[in-house]
């Protein structure tokens, strides 16, 4: 017996000129945020109608561009995005236009992001993946948002850059940049249908360069992972099965390696492509058995130092992702970050749930695997830098 994947209705641009298509994306939009509507900063970003169970922006509509998704009329997915910039949104939270975008720059702002039906990671980030692309034939190059603490992460493996922040009543808020190539390129990366498979490399220049893109896709997918040990659900992949597939890529990366007759002028590109290749294999056997250690790790045994352990990770290869894009500023932080000397942090992590009496077998494991993944990213990031 066999599963099918039924593939998700196509987004649409709505028809904000349609009374009764507004009102479906309305009634979409509070639903996809009626949980969170006690959050005072929420209450005062948009205009909340709960007698009628609808939700809007304060920026008109004739400003805006909205993507839906809505099966049988109703919406159950949206991005909405400011294109005309005459209200900046991101104000309310005392945030304003940076000033080193140039005025010959298309700038836009995100809205409102929200799905009610099918949450899945792959699923998300299709709506990112179209209203981007969209957005980029429509010639805007960058993108203004701001987002709550809790959904940094995401934002984040999105390659969104953190230009401020801002405390309002007790509660962080991100003012965010993408830039909408970059984000492209992030977003392919963690694509989870099939690629289209890459032409036979003529020249060890194309090898090399093809193992290159396939292994930047493999520090990526580590990201999913990561978000197995936050609790967060992975339709169809499991622990084992991401493992499983990253090490079957990456062994035949190291095949495709070893065949390569490099030439004077590539020998140097292919041997760091080789090296570059044991090191994420051995990154993400590290990372696997850290993330493995905090799905068992029960709740109340050490949840602050398990959680400590994980951002750390998750902050480490994003840095490591920027810095794979060419990032210099991120490569020097992930050079330093990663040193030998800082190893004593994780034993300071061990050493304290130790003092309040808990259980430790398993923290010691996971702080382990988590000082192995920071020297594999360590060399990671020395390999990076320009020879």
């Amino acid at each position: 017996m066999t599963t099918e994947t039924i593939a998700p209705p196509p987004l649409e641009v709505l028809d904000t000129t349609d009374p009764e298509a507004v009102t479906a994306f309305e009634e979409g939009f509070y639903l996809g945020f009626e949980k969170s509507s006690h959050n005072q900063l929420i209450q005062w970003l948009w205009i909340w109608d709960v007698e009628n169970r609808r939700l809007l922006t304060r920026v008109p509509y004739e400003d805006q561009l909205i993507w839906v998704r809505r099966p049988h009329g109703r919406v159950e997915a949206a991005v909405a995005v400011n294109v005309r910039m005459l209200l900046l949104q991101s104000s309310a939270f005392g945030f304003s236009h940076p000033p080193e975008f140039s005025q010959n720059q298309q700038v836009c702002e995100i809205l409102a992001v929200f799905t009610n039906a099918n949450q899945s990671i792959a699923n998300v980030h299709a709506l990112w993946t179209k209203s981007f692309s969209d957005l980029r034939a429509r010639g805007f190059t960058d993108s203004l948002a701001t987002c709550a603490q809790k959904l940094l992460p995401l934002y984040r493996r999105m390659g969104a850059k953190i230009l401020a922040e801002s405390t309002i009543e007790n509660e962080i808020r991100y003012f965010l940049h993408f830039h909408l190539v970059r984000t492209a390129g992030w977003l392919q990366r963690l694509d989870e249908s099939a690629p289209e498979p890459a032409p036979l490399a003529r020249t060890p220049a194309e090898a090399a360069a093809q193992v290159h893109q396939q292994l930047g896709t493999a520090l990526a997918r580590l990201l999913p992972v990561i978000d197995l040990a936050r609790g967060q659900p992975d339709p169809g992949f499991g622990l084992e099965a991401r493992q499983r597939g990253a090490l079957h890529v990456l062994t035949g990366l190291t095949e495709r390696l070893a065949g390569v007759d490099a030439a004077p002028d590539t020998a140097a590109t292919v041997h760091r492509g080789r090296h570059q290749t044991a090191v994420l294999t051995t990154l993400w056997e590290h990372t696997a058995e850290c993330v493995r250690q905090a799905v068992l790790r029960p709740d109340s045994d050490g949840e602050s130092s398990t959680s400590s352990i994980v951002e750390a990770l998750d902050t480490l290869i994003l840095s490591a992702l920027e810095a794979w894009d060419g990032d210099e500023a991120a490569l020097e932080t992930l050079v330093t970050l990663t040193r030998d000397d800082r190893s004593p942090v994780v034993a300071r992590m061990v050493s304290q749930a130790m003092s309040l009496g808990q259980p430790t077998e398993s923290l010691s494991a996971m702080g382990t695997a988590f000082a192995s993944a920071v020297q594999a990213l360590h060399q990671l990031a020395l390999s990076i830098r320009p020879e």
